[in-house]
């Protein structure tokens, strides 16, 4: 990647309700203005950074040199924090990240043309700016993205119950914000995402890191999912696309693992939803298939963007 060259730049905004400006940080790879349509991220969380995410600059070299952007949301990562709205469910919503995600395109240049791809609450933010039908949208990929926030919580509850013991009696129990973590919850949690999160040994750099910004400032995440794992609060609460999928109308590359959030019953609802869409299940993969299978995910998702 050493020959492609990168910028980095802050959107200066201010969103309704902060009460005042605040910076999106993001990364551009590649030139925006040759000619080639870019390829906008939209990382996971809410709450996380893009550098989970990082292993899709590969796109941006060859064969597929395509621009690729990566954006850190509105209170994680290098972008401004909000440690003031801890729990504040009215103004962490879904349109707080949809209008943050329309003036990033804005800022760059790009709103009249570009591609979309989001991991997991990326692909449930960009599904639903999908739906919304910008005309400056060609092409989305959704990957580990539920079709509803209580589809995604009912495959969290049947993967916990085949937990063995005594991890599966340990995540079972509630867990409010003033919980502490211990050593034991740690391990079982630790266990339930190397089966349905991440499998990879090692885990990566990047994956690390985005978990390290979110030790430091758990407000998003606090805000939005809640203290577990299994249960959301705020919007995500009762976030759903499932009566909206038929307003998605470019076409859309679906893509799942293996005994993951975004489960087999969550794709067929968006395959069947989305006219034109096509769906790739990465076998050997969890919840992060640019991760677990880096090769044959930019090969699939870069002939796609490009066909």
């Amino acid at each position: 990647m050493s020959s492609v060259p990168t910028v980095e730049g802050f959107l200066d905004y201010t969103p309704v309700a902060a009460g005042k400006q605040c910076q999106t940080w993001y990364k551009i790879y590649g030139n925006l203005r040759s000619g080639v349509r870019p390829l906008v991220v939209a990382h996971g969380g809410p709450g996380l950074s893009h550098d989970y995410m990082d292993t899709v600059a590969d796109l941006a070299a060859a064969p597929y040199n395509l621009p690729v952007v990566f954006y850190d949301q509105i209170g994680g990562g290098r972008s401004t924090k909000l440690p003031e709205k801890y729990r504040d469910y009215g103004f962490w919503n879904e349109q707080l990240f949809l209008d943050e995600l329309t003036a990033l395109l804005s800022h760059l240049g790009i709103q009249g043309n570009y591609d979309l791809l989001g991991n997991s609450w990326g692909g449930m933010l960009s599904s639903v700016h999908a739906a919304r039908q910008p005309q400056g949208l060609k092409r989305l990929v959704l990957s580990g993205t539920p079709s509803s926030a209580a589809s995604w919580c009912k495959a969290y509850h049947r993967y916990r119950e085949q937990m063995p013991e005594p991890h599966r009696s340990i995540l079972k129990q509630p867990r409010d914000f003033d919980t502490e973590d211990t050593p034991e919850y740690n391990k079982a949690i630790g266990l339930f995402f190397s089966r349905h999160v991440v499998n990879v040994d090692p885990i990566p750099e990047g994956f690390q890191r985005s978990f390290e910004f979110l030790e430091k400032d758990p407000t998003v995440a606090h805000s939005t999912l809640g203290k577990s794992e299994f249960q959301f609060v705020g919007f995500c609460m009762t976030w759903s696309m499932e009566n909206e999928l038929h307003k998605i109308s470019v076409p859309t590359l679906l893509i799942n693992g293996v005994d993951e959030g975004a489960d087999d019953e969550s794709l067929e609802k968006f395959h069947k939803g989305i006219v034109n869409s096509k769906w790739v299940k990465f076998t050997g993969s969890t919840h992060t298939p640019h991760l677990e299978e880096r090769e044959k995910f930019m090969k699939v998702v870069g002939e796609f963007l490009t066909a």
